[in-house]
């Protein structure tokens, strides 16, 4: 219902020309007001563990817009204050202007598949609008079982190093849905394929989202030195994200070089406690940073220096 066929795309295609998407400076003052209190008024991307932020904490961006301005993708995220080490929470929306403002959607709220379906092809590929569309559309089931279909973002059957276990967007919320990680050649990959976008990019580095078909999402934070692509380009497992660092482009706080990887279903935080990631199950403990992974009679803890093996998107745990 909800997905535009390629058959559309073409015809809106060829009736406005090579249509421009790109990413603006420029929000429009109505909208950003109306973004703003969306997000705060979400139960998605506010830590209660964090104050209730100030207009300054949040940041507003225009990722891509149609040729007319008139349909936009964004995002609104939250600045990390500079003593808390965890991931800044972001939440993305879609919105388009009519005769009375803008609508707006975002996920998680009544209106978005119907801001989503409202894009034009010309701004939201098939592809893209479907993963969107996912991630209200998966199993409420999905977030209890073990397999994620997700692997870890280095090489298939090469090993990295877990710094740091379980913890949360930042380190005492629950749910622990974070990790740090480091790759021995400081790579990180895309660990499934999906559609990428960035948020909070400054200094050379971004706060990275991967939006995966089966409705789960995640993010990468602190990576330095990263490629440009397109907001919501499709890439597939193995993609170079960027490599490991400190950089902290939306706040926080970071001591020796890592990726953040957090994990996400249907746009909210969930547990990685029993989800199966690249062959291994990863179990929290009763502090953050603790816990630890297993696989068979194998157990890895944080800061161990044994490898952690990727085995694969596919592979389900022993």
């Amino acid at each position: 219902m909800y997905r535009k066929t390629l058959l559309a795309a073409v015809a809106v295609a060829a009736l406005m020309g090579a249509a421009t998407v790109h990413a603006s400076t420029d929000i429009p003052g109505d909208l950003e007001r109306i973004a703003r209190d969306a997000f705060i008024h979400s139960d998605t991307a506010l830590p209660s563990s964090l104050s209730a932020p100030f207009d300054s904490d949040l940041l507003v961006e225009i990722l891509k817009q149609d040729a007319t301005s008139q349909y936009m993708m964004g995002s609104v995220t939250r600045k990390l204050p500079l003593d808390v080490h965890g991931t800044p929470p972001t939440a993305f929306f879609f919105a388009h202007r009519e005769a009375d403002g803008w609508k707006l959607g975002m996920p998680g709220q009544g209106a978005f598949l119907e801001a989503l379906d409202a894009m034009p092809d010309t701004l939201v590929s098939a592809d893209e609008r479907q993963v969107w569309a996912n991630q209200h559309l998966a199993s409420a089931e999905a977030p209890f079982a073990t397999a994620t279909g997700i692997g870890l973002p280095w090489p298939v059957n090469m090993g990295s190093l877990m710094t740091s276990g379980m913890h949360g967007h930042v380190p005492n919320q629950r749910p622990y849905n974070s990790v740090d990680l480091w790759s021995f050649s400081g790579r990180v990959l895309a660990p499934k394929a999906g559609n990428y976008y960035v948020t909070c990019k400054a200094r050379g580095s971004a706060l990275v989202h991967i939006v995966h078909d089966n409705g789960y999402t995640t993010t990468y934070y602190h990576m330095e030195r990263m490629p440009s692509i397109a907001e919501g380009t499709r890439i597939e497992a193995g993609t170079l994200l960027g490599y490991v660092g400190n950089a902290l482009p939306c706040g926080g706080q970071s001591s020796g070089a890592h990726v953040h990887l957090s994990l996400q279903f249907n746009s909210r935080p969930t547990a990685l406690e029993g989800k199966v990631l690249g062959g291994w199950t990863f179990h929290e403990g009763w502090f953050p940073y603790q816990g630890y992974l297993s696989r068979g009679n194998q157990r890895i803890q944080p800061g161990s220096r044994t490898l952690v093996t990727n085995y694969g998107e596919d592979d389900p745990g022993m």
